[in-house]
């Protein structure tokens, strides 16, 4: 039988070097307190059953928003190979994500706060991803290059989007110019309206190369866009 951690009693007292992150922290507490170690689907089930404090940590992990991550995954033709979370928080929709990937695939995870992104690695590594979830910590600027040179051109089947001060045209300015984007991908884009995203709104709705799809979330919508190969 598998042996699980004793309870996450030490919640109240827990502190980051900076002194704040408490709700990160006591997530990622949680899920481990109810996840056996090595098990990542036992893991996001806890998440999707977790307490209503987490949900704005767990983002696209939970609810109608990881439904729709799984849908966007599963709409590509074929599994993806390489899946970039720009904001990844505390890691759990990588997570959730390395369980569409191709065999050989990969979720390049990138958090631009060195706490968060210390939290995700440790939930990546209470599961047993490490070889399928990679963390790196940056800006997606920073990021972008490093994961061209890794990978090549032509490599990201899909991309989440979640936000982490920067703005999501910019992202996707990024990627064009380095030709990262797979000849067909998809993308999902949380918290459109709260931050506002009206920039790359009009881009997806504008361009004939992407079919943007808005789905309804509580006082926000998630942005899911297939971008089309050119004809």
């Amino acid at each position: 039988p598998r042996s699980r951690p004793p309870p996450a009693a030490a919640a109240p007292g827990l502190a980051s070097p900076r002194g704040d992150f408490r709700r990160e922290l006591r997530a990622a507490l949680d899920l481990m307190a109810r996840a056996a170690e090595g098990d990542c689907l036992e893991l996001l089930e806890a998440a999707e059953a977790g307490e209503e404090h987490a949900a704005h940590v767990l983002g696209l992990a939970v609810g109608v928003r990881a439904a729709t991550v799984d849908a966007a995954l599963q709409a590509l033709a074929t599994p993806p190979r390489v899946v970039l979370v720009l904001g990844c928080g505390i890691g759990c929709a990588a997570l959730r994500a390395s369980r569409h990937v191709r065999s050989g695939g990969c979720v390049v995870a990138c958090e631009e706060d060195a706490v968060r992104a210390a939290i995700a690695l440790c939930l990546v590594e209470w599961v047993g991803l490490t070889s399928t979830v990679h963390v790196w910590v940056g800006r997606a600027e920073q990021l972008l290059p490093r994961l061209c040179r890794v990978f090549g051109t032509g490599s990201v089947d899909a991309l989440l989007l979640s936000p982490q001060g920067g703005e999501y045209q910019a992202d996707f300015a990024g990627i064009e110019q380095l030709g990262l984007w797979a000849p067909e991908a998809v993308v999902v884009a949380d918290q459109l309206l709260d931050p506002i995203a009206p920039e790359l709104m009009w881009l997806v709705c504008n361009s004939p190369s992407f079919r943007p799809t808005v789905v309804p979330v509580l006082n926000d919508w998630v942005l899911v866009v297939l971008r089309i190969a050119a004809a």
